[in-house]
């Protein structure tokens, strides 16, 4: 086992230079006409006019799959996994760059519970996602939205296709998803292995695959993961699905970062991943105050997990795994990550880093260079045994 604590190296600002053309709230559609915005090249359908006066903030909203010059979404190819039995999902490829070698292993990227991969390791902050700095590094990688998120089938259509309701996403199901997008990755891809990145509640449909797929997974990255915690399981019943605010994300965005500290978020980046949040859910426009609807599953995994059920058994993981987060985060504590390493035996070695100055949230903070770098150097090392 090794356990460290990652000094914060210095880097130059990010955000020096950076030109945002965030339409100010409630001005019109020809602002972005007018001021000759660069709309997204891509082939996601993130075009759609949202009109509403539900709160009084927004008055005629236009996501254009665009909002900034330097923050933005980029998605080089779409790919659609249909499955008579099972909800249409969609998995978005970011190449590696033309002057690679093959790598061996392809990156799989596993978002959390509320907003899909296109939001995390596709979006761009000063023209760099995530999945541009694996490409650099020469990694292939694939970003599957599970049912309910982005351009993925809503549970609630399919439900409806197949006459069954249950409450939708939980990890036993999404995991079956990720089998399907591992699958086609290995087709395509034409390996044998991959690698896993996971974020948050992704950390458990992540591991339960890994646990039940030990040959298949080389290395399995758990940031912000989710624990075990001892506590009486609670009765809740829950709505297949909730919805999530601009102004609820924004709260759960700023809410680790200490009061006597700088903001880790720049304000103008939190206004544009909110207005391109809301255009992943094409219905958005129509609730009040606008929302996104995504699934509960996650919700009840987690209540689960903290309940003391956890939802798969992390000695069955035979990857070598890093678990990483921010040293804020609430939702993935020291406690947490002290079991899951005694937990994850099997494990041919397990890293423990903790990260300064960042939250549940750092890959979109000002420390996800940070974040990055340490997932790079775990993912280009060596294959090792168990210390």
């Amino acid at each position: 086992m090794i356990t460290r604590f990652i000094k914060r190296k210095i880097y130059p600002s990010r955000w020096n230079g950076l030109e945002h053309h965030t339409r100010p709230w409630g001005q019109s559609v020809s602002y972005f006409r007018e001021n000759h915005i660069d709309c997204f090249p891509h082939r996601v359908r993130l075009v759609s006019v949202i009109r509403t006066a539900a709160t009084g903030l927004l008055t005629s909203l236009m996501i254009a799959g665009c909002v900034s010059g330097n923050t933005r979404i980029m998605t080089e190819n779409i790919h659609t996994l249909e499955d008579d039995q099972a909800p249409t999902i969609v998995i978005n490829h970011y190449p590696a760059s033309p002057n690679c070698p093959p790598q061996t292993e392809p990156v799989l990227f596993v978002h959390g519970a509320t907003f899909p991969g296109e939001l995390s390791v596709g979006y761009k902050i000063d023209n760099q996602s995530w999945a541009d700095d694996l490409n650099e590094a020469c990694f292939d990688v694939w970003a599957p939205n599970f049912a309910g998120y982005g351009q993925s089938e809503a549970y609630t259509a399919f439900n409806r296709r197949i006459d069954t309701y249950e409450i939708p996403g939980r990890s036993h199901e999404v995991q079956q998803q990720l089998s399907r997008a591992a699958e086609f990755v290995q087709n395509q891809a034409e390996v044998e292995k991959m690698s896993i990145i996971a974020h948050s509640w992704g950390t458990i449909p992540a591991g339960e695959f890994a646990a039940t797929n030990p040959g298949l997974i080389e290395k399995l990255v758990l940031f912000g993961a989710i624990g075990r915690r001892e506590g009486l399981a609670a009765e809740v019943v829950l709505p297949p699905t909730q919805l999530i605010t601009i102004e609820s994300q924004h709260d759960r965005f700023v809410q680790d970062t200490p009061q006597n500290h700088s903001p880790v978020m720049d304000e103008a980046f939190l206004e544009d991943w909110g207005l391109l949040y809301l255009a992943s859910d094409l219905h958005s426009g129509q609730r009040s105050p606008p929302s996104v609807e995504v699934p509960t599953g996650p919700l009840a995994d987690i209540g689960a997990a903290w309940g003391g059920a956890f939802p798969y058994d992390p000695s069955q993981i035979q990857a070598a795994t890093l678990l990483i987060r921010g040293e804020w985060d609430r939702l993935s504590t020291d406690e947490d990550n002290a079991w899951l390493r005694s937990s994850l035996s099997s494990a041919k070695k397990v890293t423990d880093i903790k990260l300064p100055a960042g939250g549940h949230l750092m890959h979109l903070e000002t420390g996800r260079f940070d974040l990055r770098e340490e997932v790079k150097m775990f993912l280009l090392g060596e294959p090792e045994t168990e210390d």
